[in-house]
């Protein structure tokens, strides 16, 4: 009854919140772009390269750095505010670990891979000596590598913090397919065994009031993309140099990623991806050329990740009740508008700006550095134009990295049974290792600039205030805890039998509060809802006068949802019943007692209560027969089916839907 005044208030901060990011982008983003890059260490030690490699926060390891420019917050690990704490708490502990750990160690203490030679942090490509590589000299007139001028030159080199970034690459990719294994391996089978038994939760039956989007809408969208993909492959290949079988295995790799990557990002907004796997399995097959593996990513890595964010659309519209129809139409025409609009603004300003992407021609503070495209055009000169076998494999300096795909493997393993060891221990299943390990998935381009603000505001506005300042937070976040409302281990149980019992007790005040109990069990859990704000005494008398004219309608419905629910349960019984015993009683009675339950099923999809307790009498009647012929007796029925007395808590309607 005040949904509207709640809508308002969230209106009013919606467009409250959005003026003041409009107002506040142009501070650190014109007026004092210092904001956007706080470097203390940097300022009071400005002539030591040592310190300028600890606190730089775009070139260094960003100790004390940090930024209140909410672009560089969110650019790369999206809003910290929609992040579960324990997420952020497992990016913080992974990017710890590995900046402020392992990076210093094999940097200043072990001097790995003569990391000295080259900068701490960077996304460049480096000689033995620590100079620039000149990727131009191996690259022949067919973009592809000129193997004399390699060896010439002489192997690769990477940053030590780049380096490592592919190493934990390797682990994430893997602890991603064995915690989805341990962690949700059997729900996964349950799941698919529910929808192939078509069991529908209470949102699936809301939705199948509107019109469901028909398969050849999927089928005919695949083949197309598929056939025009496979024309540009065949009839552009000296071109995009991808074979017409390297679409179909990104495809496939696409396809069978989706599924764990998918739990991931349901579970903690973090989405791990296919970039590096899909790189490393491509240049190992078709090495030499660059294109070809950039295609190959961008077909497998990609497509994995739009079918991830299309499922994601998806689930919001399944819980918003917006038409899947209507869902998907806006997607379509979304994506075909993004796509056409990004290359047309890519066009223009490679026309446009000059020296634009190659940042030592630009001038030292110019915008226009591109590093995600830097680290783009040099993954596709490690993977696909030297080749993973050169810098990875036997005859490159990074071989070692090969054994984090074996750790990350095994490291959900030992979680899983720790947590089996020690149940009780509830912070054991919060460690996610997908999460963790690839904490610094991006860096680069991404720099411990936009790490640390992320895990400080997340950790400010999803612990402290949600932790102290409760109520505050559920205003601000819109957060009603209804995720933490959970009733866990209940067998299932028939249609039409009672076995949940739920109660609600509202206040004038406008506070719900929700108990559930499992009757079977016990098992009870409740909450309590809250509004952002009171009601006036005015509108606590609207509300009581509005129920107390509605009285008389809320009691006839009520009879109506009862005896319908009753009915309902009686059908269940008395087929139950009528399986059991159907050999064992004349076909005559067994025909009677199915014309009863057809009679009864008509009459409870109508609004007569009379005529529905009509027929659920004359179904007991005819129910009764089956003890009779039993026993050989007179019976009340009550042994061989029927509805059961006893106390029972009013029930909900609810309306079944088959196709």
């Amino acid at each position: 009854m005040h949904e509207t005044d709640d809508n308002r208030a969230r209106t009013k901060f919606f467009f409250f919140a959005h003026l003041c990011s409009i107002l506040w982008y142009a501070v650190p983003g014109y007026l004092f772009t210092t904001l956007t890059n706080i470097s203390w260490v940097c300022w009071i030690f400005s002539k030591s390269v040592t310190a300028q490699q600890i606190g730089s926060g775009m070139r260094g390891l960003g100790v004390g750095v940090l930024t209140l420019d909410w672009a560089a917050v969110a650019s790369f690990l999206l809003s910290p505010l929609i992040s579960p704490f324990f997420v952020i708490a497992n990016v913080f502990v992974g990017y710890a670990l590995i900046v402020y750990v392992v990076t210093p160690i094999a940097y200043w203490g072990l001097n790995v891979y003569n990391a000295n030679r080259f900068p701490i942090f960077s996304s460049h490509l480096f000689t033995a000596q620590g100079q620039r590589y000149n990727i131009s000299a191996i690259v022949d007139n067919h973009f592809e590598l000129n193997v004399a001028e390699y060896e010439k030159q002489g192997r690769i080199h990477l940053s030590v913090v780049f380096a490592l970034t592919y190493g934990f690459g390797f682990a994430t990719i893997a602890s991603t397919l064995t915690h989805v294994f341990c962690f949700y391996g059997r729900e996964i089978m349950d799941r698919y065994r529910a929808s192939s038994n078509e069991e529908e939760d209470i949102h699936t039956k809301l939705m199948k009031r509107y019109k469901d989007i028909p398969s050849w809408w999927f089928y005919l969208l695949l083949v197309v993309t598929l056939v025009v993909s496979l024309a540009l492959c065949i009839f552009l290949n000296d071109q995009v140099q991808m074979p017409w079988w390297g679409l179909l295995f990104a495809a496939t790799l696409a396809f069978g990623f989706t599924l764990p990557i998918s739990i991931i990002t349901a579970t903690t907004n973090q989405t791990p991806g296919l970039n590096v796997i899909t790189e490393y399995v491509f240049g190992l097959i078709y090495p030499g050329r660059p294109i070809a593996n950039v295609c190959f990513k961008t077909f497998g890595y990609i497509s994995m990740a739009q079918a991830v964010s299309f499922l994601a659309d998806f689930k919001l519209g399944h819980y918003m009740k917006i038409p899947p129809r209507s869902m998907f139409l806006i997607q379509f025409i979304g994506t075909m508008l993004a796509g056409t609009i990004n290359i047309g603004v890519a066009w223009w300003l490679l026309n446009s700006i000059k020296n634009i992407c190659h940042d030592d021609l630009l001038p030292e503070d110019s915008p226009w550095t591109c590093p995600g495209d830097r680290v783009f055009f040099d993954a596709s000169v490690i993977w696909g134009l030297v080749g993973p076998k050169r810098i990875f494999g036997s005859l490159g300096n990074y071989s070692a990295l090969n054994w984090f795909f074996l750790g990350g493997a095994l490291g959900p393993i030992i979680v899983w049974l720790l947590h089996k060891a020690f149940p009780k221990n509830s912070w054991i299943p919060l460690i996610n290792l997908p999460v963790l390990l690839g904490a610094t998935a991006y860096m680069p381009p991404a720099t411990p600039l936009n790490y640390n603000s992320w895990i400080l505001i997340g950790t400010i506005f999803n612990f402290f205030i949600f932790r102290y300042r409760k109520k505050w937070w559920q205003r601000l976040g819109d957060n009603k805890m209804l995720g933490e409302f959970d009733l866990v281990g209940i067998p299932p149980a028939p249609r039409g039998l009672p076995q949940i019992e739920v109660t609600f007790d509202i206040d004038a005040n406008g506070i719900v509060t929700v108990s559930a109990k499992d009757k079977s069990t016990g098992k009870e859990q409740q909450i309590t809802i809250r509004s952002s704000g009171g009601h006036s005494e005015d509108e606590i008398e609207k509300m009581v006068k509005e129920a107390e004219l509605h009285a008389q309608k809320d009691q006839e419905r009520k009879a109506l949802i009862d005896v319908r629910n009753s009915a309902d349960t009686t059908i269940y019984s008395i087929e139950k019943s009528l399986g059991e015993y159907r050999e064992k009683i004349p076909s005559e009675v067994a025909k009677e007692i199915e014309d009863a339950v057809s009679d009864l099923r008509k009459a409870i999809s109508g609004d007569n209560v009379d005529e529905i307790k009509s027929k659920l009498d004359a179904a007991n009647k005819a129910v009764s027969k089956i003890g009779q012929h039993m026993s050989g007796g007179s019976s009340d029925g009550s042994s061989a089916g029927g509805s059961q007395g006893g106390d029972q808590a009013s029930e909900a309607e609810y309306e079944e839907v088959k196709k």
